[in-house]
């Protein structure tokens, strides 16, 4: 029998934090049992014979949230905690866990370069300094306007990228922490480069730089600790020198150059000046860093001559390629990046728009190794040219980067097209959740555009643990959006300013709702009631700016929108349109009603009634105009088009005779079009959920494996290695779309990876945390999948779910975490009575019965479709079997019927 233990510390979210900030929550899993009484033990030593906090509570909840400020900041803190289950088995302590809570009294000061001939050349500063005794710790903290890179006697501090980060520095900038302890030497010298970045480099395609500023600058401070209890403080000042550096400029979209023959010689007399900046903008970091977090061997070799190299990275990816060269002193070496190689154009770059996407290097004697610094790429293949000799592809690394997150989910079958579905899904993740979650990784873009990301996050949320990297970017949504009094901007950090339809375009249903719909949805997926605590106002201020719109307070028929964007259903002829034809004002008041319906749920969890009333009260209204404004006297929308009714049902503003229609009108309309669907962004992530919610679950599952245009396995069948921003980014024969807007390394339309995990896996949520979950797979008639394989790494621990169909045997093996539930529905038995009485032979404590066809309902608990989606259990079919359990392993076989 396995022994009872705790495991998966965690605090805020981070096994082993440097820094957190308020307020400090512990987390932790279980293995063999049920939580009773936990015990948290908090110490300022590793052996807590110094204990500050010790917690017991009665408790199942695997957390425990310090609101208070009750610990010491500066204050190096070890945290363990131990649990008792219901058969009062007592775990073993867990694994120790250190973190700090780091305050600044900052005594440094901001510098810059006194004189720069180039003030977009990135600059090198030093400063030399000694340690007079043994020391306790030592800690650097950083941050530039700008992004830096530092080292320490030769040695790089971490092994992050792109820091500080990207927030919205009117707003917020962020400061680094370091543990540099091991670093620290008797004499000592501390070097740091700082360049563009966002903060001053080109951003956005008006090819317009200094966003935030006009010039770059630094802020350091290292704080050393004494064994004798000294502490001494060093921090940047005018007595820090500038130095040249070979990389003579760097820039996000057009690359770097790099010349080796520049050492670091002082410039002139290498004065630094001090500037003003208010520290007040300063806070701590919270998002995750960008980091490495593979690396790529080249393919193929498609070209190599002398001159010219060109591979094939096999992967459509972000980072850049580091190479192993050999050359005379000024030889130039040139790497630009592209997506794709297409006929007559070759190595394409068209799409990248006014981004370089170039890389130049000028050799020195001893050059080994190019690479570059502050600029990435999108990209799959790279040209390499000027080396004079035949490159070795073994010579060439592809540097992968991306914000690191713990990965969550896995997803795998027998079918190989649709398991390289799932890969294309993957990897637009890793490519664009950099930093902030952007739209596209290659072209003059990169934005945070907010549509994308509340599409998105249901789908990376499974992928990957999405908690610190949204709460981050969230904080500057809700700044971004209190500037422009409730609307919420189409990107964030917002450097459009209403660029788009001459001014008059600053926000958008389905972009803007990504301030309800993505800390409801961080909130169901990680039990986190503080992103709701944090990002209430900004729901609020959304829902009462749409209230604000219109003459009726619950229509949203104003205001130019985005709409079902690259819809393939527009009216519109000749030129390639991107707006659909779907009613803006019909989407804008789906959307409307949905977000309302999210606030409330949140006033609820959040115990504000007063909001909750009214805000629900609000919801029911909404309903009510969307039904009287767009439904005719035959109960069809007046925009009947299949992003309409998707939107109408998925968002549950139909009933009865309507309903129906909304289905039937749904499903005819993908008849008449040959079985396929013609959603843009808005209608494109539920059509296959609604179909399956509402008994069309085949015709899901066809849309789901059509392999010609427009589809997912289209965009596979033509050798796309990541999803795409439209449908028909590469044409049929094989050359690339030729509009301007066009990436190859798109998520929105990946969400369908939800469709995959909770219908096809079969995992779902039904209580926030997965503290309570469902086990519902619905199975392919057309045997294109006969074997699923999927998990979950939850906030309560592993859920795996794997079925296996051969001909009408099927095997069914799942995984409940211990200290948690599940529905478990069984698809389709043969002898739905034998199978009954087997289970409750071979498992006498599970509770087990029947549903009726179509229905809710089981064993005396409703379980409703609509509002509350997260707690709803469909089962179409009649007399599913139906079981509840608990934590552990459990094995099905039997006959389908």
């Amino acid at each position: 029998m396995t022994k009872y233990r705790v495991y998966g510390l965690r605090v805020n979210n981070q096994r082993t934090p440097i820094t957190v900030t308020y307020p400090v929550t512990f987390t932790w899993k279980l293995i063999s049992g049920k939580q009773k009484r936990y015990f948290l033990e908090i110490s300022t030593d590793s052996d807590f014979t110094t204990l500050v906090l010790n917690i017991e509570k009665f408790t199942s909840n695997t957390k425990f949230v310090l609101k208070d400020k009750m610990l010491d900041w500066n204050t190096k803190y070890y945290v363990r905690v131990r649990s008792l289950n219901n058969k009062d088995e007592l775990s073993e302590w867990s694994t120790v866990h250190t973190f700090e809570l780091p305050v600044v009294e900052w005594s440094a000061k901001w510098i810059r370069p006194k004189k720069q001939n180039n003030p977009d050349h990135p600059f090198l500063t030093k400063y030399n300094f000694k340690t007079t005794a043994p020391i306790e710790k030592a800690r650097l903290y950083i941050t530039a306007q700008g992004v830096y890179q530092a080292s320490l006697n030769g040695n790089r501090v971490g092994n992050d990228y792109f820091r500080p980060g990207f927030t919205d520095y009117n707003h917020r900038l962020q400061y680094q922490q370091y543990d540099i302890t091991n670093l620290l030497q008797n004499e000592n010298e501390i070097q740091v480069l700082v360049a563009d970045g966002w903060f001053t480099g080109y951003y956005g395609w008006d090819q317009s730089k200094d966003k935030f500023g006009h010039r770059t600058a630094l802020l350091a401070q290292l704080q050393i600790e004494y064994i004798n209890g000294e502490k001494v403080t060093i921090g940047t000042n005018e007595n820090w020198k500038f130095f040249d550096n070979p990389i003579q400029s760097a820039d996000i979209y057009n690359g770097e150059t790099i010349d080796y023959r520049v050492r670091n010689a002082i410039i002139g007399n290498g004065e630094m000046t001090v500037i003003n900046y208010p520290n007040k903008k300063l806070v701590p970091q919270e998002g995750p860093s960008v980091h490495q977090i593979t690396t790529l061997h080249p393919q193929k070799v498609l070209k190599s001559t002398p001159n010219e190299t060109i591979l094939d990275m096999g992967q459509n990816m972000v980072g850049w390629v580091r190479v192993k060269v050999h050359g005379n002193k000024g030889q130039k070496v040139i790497t630009r990046y592209a997506e794709i190689m297409v006929k007559h154009k070759d190595f394409y770059t068209d799409n990248l728009r006014n981004a370089k996407a170039m890389d130049t290097y000028l050799l020195d004697d001893d050059t080994e190794v190019i690479e570059p610094h502050f600029t990435y790429h999108g990209f799959r293949y790279v040209q390499i040219k000027g080396l004079g000799y035949e490159l070795n592809s073994e010579d060439v690394e592809g540097i992968v980067l991306s914000s690191k997150m713990q990965v969550t989910g896995s997803f795998k079958t027998d079918n190989e097209k649709l398991n390289r579905l799932e890969k294309n899904i993957e990897w637009p993740l890793k490519a664009n959740f950099f930093d902030i979650p952007t739209d596209c990784p290659q072209r003059d873009e990169r934005l945070g555009w907010t549509g994308d990301a509340q599409i998105f996050a249901p789908t990376a949320s499974f992928l990957v643990n999405t908690q610190g990297f949204f709460k981050k970017w969230l904080k500057d949504v809700a700044l971004d959006q209190a500037d422009q009094g409730g609307a919420v901007p189409l990107v964030v950090p917002d450097v459009l300013k209403g660029m788009l339809s001459d001014g008059q375009m600053n926000t958008t249903t389905g972009w803007g709702d990504v301030a309800t719909f993505v800390p409801w949805t961080l909130y169901k997926i990680y039990d986190d009631k503080e992103i709701l605590v944090n990002q209430y106002d900004s729901m609020k201020s959304w829902v009462d700016y749409m209230m604000s719109r219109g003459d009726n307070p619950y229509l949203w028929d104003t205001d130019i929108q985005l709409g079902d964007w690259l819809a393939l259903d527009s009216p519109h002829k000749g030129a390639d349109p991107v707006f659909g034809a779907t009613s803006t004002a019909l989407v804008a008041t789906a959307f409307f009603a949905e977000s309302t319906r999210v606030l409330a749920s949140a006033a609820k969890v959040l115990g504000n009634m007063s909001d909750y009333l009214f805000y629900h009260s609000a919801y029911e209204k909404i309903v009510e105009a969307f039904q009287s404004h767009f439904l005719d006297a035959n109960y069809t929308l007046v925009s009947n088009t299949q992003t309409a009714n998707t939107l109408a049902l998925k968002f549950n503003l139909l009933d009865g005779q309507a309903k129906q229609v909304a289905i039937q009108n749904l499903v005819n309309m993908i008849y008449n079009n040959n079985d396929h669907i013609v959603t843009g962004f808005l209608g494109t992530p539920y059509v296959c959920e609604v179909l399956a919610d509402n008994g069309y679950q085949d015709l899901a599952f066809k849309l789901l494996f059509n392999e010609d245009y427009p589809s997912w396995l289209y965009q596979v069948n033509h050798d796309g290695t990541t999803i795409w921003e439209r449908w028909n980014s590469v044409m049929d024969d094989y050359t690339m779309n030729p509009d301007g807007m066009n990436s190859l390394n798109h998520y929105a339309y990946g969400a369908i990876g939800n469709f995959l995990y909770r219908y096809l896996g079969g995992i779902r949520l039904r209580k926030p945390g997965y503290k309570e979950s469902i086990i519902y797979p619905v199975l392919p008639k057309n045997n294109k999948v006969n074997h699923v394989a999927i998990q979950f790494n939850s906030e309560n621990g592993l859920i795996q779910n794997t079925w296996t169909r051969k001909g009408y045997q099927f095997q069914m093996d799942t995984i409940v975490p211990d200290n948690t539930e599940a529905i478990i529905v069984l698809p389709t038995p043969a002898d739905k009575k034998d199978l009954l009485n087997k289970l409750q032979m071979k498992y006498p404590k599970m509770i087990v019965g029947l549903t009726d066809k179509s229905t809710t309902e089981f064993m005396g608990e409703k379980y409703p479709l609509g509002p509350d989606s997260e707690r709803s259990l469909t089962v179409f079919g009649a007399d599913a079997v139906v079981i509840t359990v608990t934590g552990g392993t459990y094995n099905f076989e039997y006959q389908l019927g």
